[in-house]
């Protein structure tokens, strides 16, 4: 069952009941702030004598790659394709992510190896769950837009099954 950033549906209703859309994220970006500090003090380092170290630039190359070729989509439609931040956004995040299958392959123990992807079975299976990932959002999103608008729900009712 999909499920909503920050859990379930009763929870993100009562968000959009008092505070606006944009209360989901904050939240959720809250809650992942509080994940990572939480993770920081309570797990101990690994006592591997081979501790392999962790890809700080291929992590960094993939979240600002990610994160500006979602905000290209998002932004393009109401700015316009052609809107300097826009652009700059899809040039710059398509910029990153090319150099992190560069950095990927050179580095000594990647984050994720783009040499897996020659493997058929391994690259057909990312591909169905990314489908599969994308079908299930998509259902998500639509059958939430036609509870509340064409079936008249508020964002608390339309949460309850």
């Amino acid at each position: 069952m999909p499920r909503p950033p920050t859990g379930t549906l009763v929870e993100v209703a009562a968000l959009l009941e008092a505070f606006s859309w944009r209360s989901v994220f904050g939240l959720s970006a809250a809650l992942a702030l509080l994940s990572l500090l939480l993770v920081l003090v309570i797990v101990p380092t690994s006592k591997d004598p081979d501790e392999v170290p962790v890809d700080v630039l291929g992590a960094l190359l993939s979240v600002v790659g990610l994160c500006a070729v979602v905000y290209a989509i998002i932004e393009g439609p109401e700015r316009g394709w052609s809107d300097a931040a826009v652009m700059l956004a899809a040039i710059g995040g398509v910029a990153a992510l090319v150099g992190f299958v560069l950095w990927e392959l050179h580095v000594g123990h990647p984050l994720l190896d783009p040499r897996f992807f020659r493997i058929g079975a391994f690259a057909s299976g990312s591909i169905v769950i990314v489908m599969a990932g994308v079908a299930t959002f998509g259902l998500f999103v639509v059958m939430l837009q036609y509870l509340q608008w064409l079936k008249g729900y508020s964002p608390w009712w339309r949460a309850f099954p």
